[in-house]
């Protein structure tokens, strides 16, 4: 009787020292699968951050490049080539503002997937230096428009006193902050 209550007690304290260490692994597994997920999570975030960010740097490249573009053009205007080159001129911005508007949604994807919780410098650069640029973008771009729209409302104004000429529309700047 007392070797059946050892191999009973012995038996007991096997499966329960067994259920320990199967629930020990539990928790280690499952601790071990939330630390994966989590660095899949940042992984996909870096990811993301990384492509968006690339492409808000193109944007801003081609936006200095039509920057400059419009600005040759524009040193190069008299009031009597205006009429002329006004096509020219609204094409140069119409391309100015798709430019603009595109950084605009861009920087809202990153706006979604930049969290400050990431202890990546890197990552933390790129998140602060797109709001900068964005920022400097559209104050520049709205500057530019309206040097335009007072260009030609000086225009407007001259060819009352000109024969031959048409008057022109200023550019609506649809961008606002």
């Amino acid at each position: 009787m007392k070797n059946n209550k050892k191999i009973i007690m012995i038996s007991g304290i096997i499966i329960a020292l067994l259920a320990l260490g199967i629930g020990i692994f539990q928790i280690i597994t499952n601790i071990k699968e939330k630390e994966r997920e989590e660095l899949e999570r940042q992984n996909l975030i870096k990811e993301e951050i990384n492509t968006n960010y690339n492409i808000f740097n193109e944007l801003a490249t081609k936006f200095n490049e039509q920057k400059q573009e419009l600005n040759n053009t524009l040193s190069q205007l008299y009031y009597q080539t205006i009429p002329e080159k006004n096509e020219e001129i609204t094409n140069l911005l119409d391309v100015y503002s798709d430019i603009i508007k595109s950084l605009k949604e861009t920087s809202l994807k990153l706006e979604k997937v930049c969290p400050n919780e990431f202890t990546d410098s890197d990552l933390k650069r790129k998140c602060a230096s797109y709001k900068i640029s964005l920022e400097n973008a559209i104050n520049v771009y709205q500057e530019d428009i309206l040097s335009y729209n007072n260009l030609i409302e000086e225009y407007n104004k001259w060819i009352k006193t000109q024969e031959g000429y048409l008057e022109i529309l200023k550019y609506e700047n649809e961008i606002k902050e």
